[in-house]
């Protein structure tokens, strides 16, 4: 596709939409991988993990790999926050800070899944700069 023939209207229509399919899709891969962990699928191609999986056969950087199965593990633990990923409230990298910081006070205490969820909504939208001042 040449997108120099395309109007600026149309580029930033579509580019709009590229964005949109591209959390959506996220979302998806999310899913898949907690089906291929869940069926422990890596170890027939005999992967030691799911990350050794993402890494090695899906070509994800190191960190890549982590924050997508970081995120994954959160959404299995708090169904509630798929939607925010998927929309882009919420970032797999606001997602991950969480999960950081959640473990961090469960030495401590446990966090209770509302307390969990109030955290993450102070995220929603917010940069990763943002997202590590609120934390």
């Amino acid at each position: 596709m040449n997108l120099k023939i395309i109007s600026d209207q149309d580029l930033l229509e579509k580019t709009k939409t590229l964005v949109k399919n591209e959390r959506e899709l996220i979302t998806e891969i999310l899913q898949h991988l907690h089906e291929i962990q869940r069926r422990r699928l890596y170890s027939h191609l005999k992967l030691p993990s799911l990350f050794a999986y993402c890494t090695q056969v899906l070509k994800y950087s190191e960190s890549q790999a982590q924050r997508r199965i970081v995120a994954m593990r959160m959404i299995i633990e708090i169904p509630e926050i798929e939607e925010k990923v998927s929309s882009g409230e919420l970032s797999l990298s606001n997602v991950v800070q969480a999960k950081s910081f959640f473990n961090q006070e469960e030495k401590h205490s446990p966090m209770s899944p509302f307390e969990k969820i109030r955290v993450l909504d102070e995220l929603k939208n917010r940069s990763s700069r943002e997202g590590e001042k609120i934390i």
